[in-house]
């Protein structure tokens, strides 16, 4: 009876440690800030917006706006939007959420003296009231449709030690340590939604690749998402490590693809630029670069996204319709300067380009530099070619800086192109200032036909987002955005 006893106490023990247990989640790299006023990077950003901090609403897996710490709003006229604050929030250091931690917030960042990148609301919001303790009124200076993603903003305490960067949140974990090698949360148990059932988080910094996947060969990380090597990847799916882990794949927000210089006079024939398309074999660039980890893109929304234009026409891969153009258009032996920045992957998938296009008749000059040099080449519109990605796209009226003709770099808009379509720029002034998803729908639909036709940009591929995730790990869910959304409701069995 006693052996029995000693035997059962030392099984509970062991459970209750393994429960214990922090989960483990592997970073390729630190955040480059934790305060929720400078936090834009995905590292920072993945724990500011969902662990740390909350914000008043929130993207669901579907990407449809859904409550956060604001439970419910209204809209009575065009440039006033009226949030009702949910009861019973309190931040981490036990005081209780109010509207005028919100007012507090927004008037902060908006601040120049702050200096926070979030200060470009200072220019759409005229001003943030306190109405009551639980009702926050925003007053716009004219109607933007996109006001939910202008507000996905974290809401901190108006009692935060600003000066030295303490910053105080509501959300489900709180920061206990952070130093270059990883960032260790505990949970807050006074959270008012889901209490999480893991107790503590361990973000491990793991900055090589070859050592962050020896550490999932050992069990030393219980979830990684998007930084496992591609190649590494086969192993978990159906080799040594499939027993170990579950992967999950699904869309994500990031699009690659192909500019052109719309003021390049080799490119002012629109049959030149769909020539280049038609000769671009996006599924040998995606089995080759992404592994096939990727999905070919004709739009810069996904296919899920609810604002992507239906039957979009798509330039597959034929060279002979491409030679024709090319005759068509009067052009012989065309020589294009492609500029990149000088890494592995961005080299290689220039050379593949030059060789896919070599056979229709296009030359590509090759031109790499290291990174600050490229991009400030983009930016100054000093290339014909160039290739490079958007990072979290969900929101159509993202278009606007991308394709308006007054968003140019010059000006610290992002038409690094330098498109400039009168009509593109009326139909994307009417998205933004409409607020009936149908209505706006119609003007963005004609937004994705125009531009696949006049072809600023080439579109390549989608990434797909990877997770990684220990057997014994049960509740995860894969977020288009590749963040941390389902980590209160996970569970280690």
């Amino acid at each position: 009876m006693k052996n029995f006893t000693i035997t059962t106490l030392s099984l509970v023990f062991w459970v209750n440690l393994l429960f214990a247990a922090p989960l483990t989640i592997a970073l390729d790299g630190a955040p480059k800030s934790l305060d929720p006023r400078f936090a834009v990077d995905a590292n920072g950003m993945r724990l500011t917006q969902v662990l740390l901090f909350e914000t008043l609403v929130q993207q669901d897996d579907a990407l449809r706006i859904v409550p956060g710490l604001a439970e419910s709003w209204t809209h009575p006229d065009d440039t006033t939007w009226i949030l009702k604050l949910k009861a019973g929030v309190h931040f981490q250091d036990g005081s209780q959420l109010n509207a005028e931690d919100v007012r507090f917030t927004f008037e902060h960042i908006m601040d120049p003296e702050t200096k926070s990148p979030f200060q470009f609301l200072s220019k759409k919001l005229k001003s943030v009231e306190a109405t009551d303790d639980r009702t926050v009124t925003f007053h716009l200076f004219q109607p933007e449709a996109a006001f939910f993603l202008d507000i996905f903003i974290p809401i901190f305490s108006r009692n935060s030690d600003l000066e030295n960067a303490k910053l105080i949140g509501t959300g489900p974990y709180q920061l206990v340590s952070q130093d270059p090698n990883g960032i260790n949360l505990r949970r807050f148990d006074e959270y008012h939604g889901t209490k999480p059932a893991i107790e503590e988080l361990e973000l491990k910094i793991i900055q090589d690749d070859n050592t962050r996947f020896l550490k999932m060969r050992k069990g030393e990380i219980d979830l990684a998402i998007n930084v496992v090597p591609l190649d590494k990847l086969p192993q978990f799916e159906r080799g040594s490590l499939a027993k170990e882990y579950k992967m999950m794949t699904g869309p994500a927000l990031n699009y690659q693809y192909l500019g052109l210089n719309m003021q390049s006079p080799k490119l002012q024939d629109p049959r030149v630029r769909q020539a280049i398309a038609h000769g671009i074999n996006r599924q040998e660039l995606i089995e080759f670069l992404k592994k096939g980890r990727a999905v070919a893109a004709d739009s810069v929304l996904t296919k899920q996204n609810d604002f992507a234009a239906p039957g979009i026409a798509s330039y597959q891969h034929d060279p002979p319709k491409a030679r024709k153009l090319l005759k068509e258009a009067g052009v012989e032996n065309l020589t294009l300067e492609y500029k990149t920045s000088n890494s592995r992957d961005a080299v290689q998938q220039a050379r593949i380009l030059q060789n896919q296009l070599k056979e229709i008749g296009i030359n590509l000059e090759i031109r790499s530099f290291e990174w600050g040099t490229f991009f400030g080449d983009v930016k100054a519109g000093n290339f014909e070619l160039f290739s490079l990605r958007w990072v979290g796209v969900s929101e159509p009226d993202f278009y606007y800086s991308l394709f308006h003709s007054s968003e140019l770099p010059d000006v610290g808009g992002r038409n690094r192109v330098r498109y400039n379509n009168p009509e593109i720029d009326s139909l994307l002034e009417k998205g933004r200032s409409t607020i009936d998803p149908q209505e706006r729908k119609k003007y963005y639909n004609k937004v994705q036909e125009i531009l696949q036709q006049d072809l600023p940009y080439i579109s390549l591929w989608h990434n797909q987002n990877v997770a990684l995730v220990k057997e014994n790990i049960d509740g995860f869910r894969l977020h288009p955005s590749g963040g941390f959304q389902s980590l209160v409701d996970i569970s280690r069995r």
